[in-house]
């Protein structure tokens, strides 16, 4: 089996990029040839598998969106064979991770934050792109399988999209038991509750993020 993966942009110290690594490394170990397709590239790639740089300008972000899909398209259809499992809202791939959530349900969600304003969203370009190609990938013929990193993403999609419900599986995103062992877990929670104060009985709720 011949796999391409797909991320926009891909860093060394990315939570998705990690979640590519750790897939690619997978697939190569099962027997798969597997490439990895990015506009942008940090850092080296791992054992076994190749990096492919699709060029597209730097800006606008919302042409880089367009040309960034259009241009996969185009190497998907250049490379036949490949089946191609996008990160990334690429009308045409074949399965699509929707690790990003849900734009359409994001933009209803900000409404709150923005009571006066909030129809201007949607004609900014960056949104439009996302909304355009959101809506594409999920009516695309070729789309085989959707995987979602929660319930209520599956749900989002579902409501906004009318996707089978069967054709979308929930995919927890996984946790690195040799760095976060759970039988140290009781002793981390207090070390941090007291580095900042906080008493046993307070409820804490952490929020971890890179954007």
């Amino acid at each position: 089996m011949q796999v391409a993966l797909v991320r926009y942009r891909y860093s060394s110290h990315g939570g998705a990029e990690r979640y590519v690594d750790a897939l690619a490394e997978g697939l190569v170990s099962s027997g798969a040839e597997v490439r990895i397709l990015a506009a942008d590239w940090e850092g080296s790639p791992g054992k076994g598998f190749s990096v492919e740089t699709i060029s597209v300008p730097r800006r606008p972000s919302s042409i880089r969106l367009f040309l960034f899909a259009a241009r996969v398209r185009a190497w998907a259809r250049a490379n036949p064979g490949w089946l191609l499992f996008s990160f990334e809202r690429i009308p045409g791939a074949e399965v699509f991770r929707a690790g990003d959530g849900c734009h359409a349900e994001w933009l209803i969600r900000k409404r709150p934050l923005r009571p006066r304003s909030w129809r201007l969203d949607y004609f900014r370009p960056f949104n439009l792109s996302s909304l355009f190609l959101e809506r594409r990938v999920f009516r695309s013929e070729a789309l085989r399988a959707v995987i979602a990193i929660s319930a209520m993403g599956k749900r989002e999609i579902i409501r906004h999209f009318g996707v089978a419900e069967e054709a979308i599986t929930v995919v927890y995103n996984g946790v690195d038991l040799s760095r976060f062992p759970v039988d140290r877990k009781g002793k981390a929670r207090d070390a941090l509750r007291r580095r900042f104060g906080v008493t046993g009985e307070e409820p804490v709720f952490l929020y971890v993020g890179s954007g």
